[in-house]
């Protein structure tokens, strides 16, 4: 929603309002923008769903080299997430 927001900022002026103005996205894209904030549930969510895809590649039997560069990269997103404001 973030991207979204941003990117209709620069092209459409009625789809960024009627974000901001959406009354469970708005919030949030507001919150963003103003403070770089990100709330603990989509904190925990995104940890969450990392997790389950690592889980996935390892179950699908991935290459183990890719496993560790997906899951470094996991744990790069994370660690920034979790150093950024709620």
């Amino acid at each position: 929603m973030i991207l979204g927001a941003w990117a209709a900022s620069k092209a459409w002026p009625e789809l960024e309002a009627w974000l901001l103005s959406h009354r469970h996205y708005g919030p949030y894209i507001r919150q963003w923008r103003e403070r770089g904030a990100i709330p603990r549930r989509a904190k925990i969510l995104a940890g969450l769903m990392m997790t389950a895809s690592l889980g996935v590649l390892f179950y699908t039997g991935a290459n183990a080299v890719l496993i560790l560069a997906v899951g470094v990269l996991m744990a790069g997103v994370l660690f920034w997430m979790w150093s950024r404001p709620e």
